[in-house]
């Protein structure tokens, strides 16, 4: 997810961004992709080249890797 890094201090001054996270036992970033769906009402846009960490690399064809997305902190 790529977002400002407004949106995770808006929800770092209460403290729900840390209870969301322990609730759903996510790292970080789904975390804040969850808060920004679910509390803040934002439709994420979903792209298919872009995967989890999360996710094995073997459940993308082959074929495909080359067209997968790359990402890092710094490419936001």
């Amino acid at each position: 997810m790529c977002s400002s890094f407004n949106l995770l201090f808006f929800f770092q001054g209460d403290g729900e961004f840390e209870r969301a996270g322990d609730a759903i036992r996510l790292p970080d970033d789904v975390t804040l992709g969850f808060l920004a769906e679910h509390r803040l009402g934002v439709t994420l846009t979903r792209v298919p080249g872009f995967h989890s960490h999360l996710e094995p690399l073997r459940v993308i064809p082959r074929a495909e890797l080359k067209d997968q997305v790359r990402t890092n902190l710094f490419s936001c």
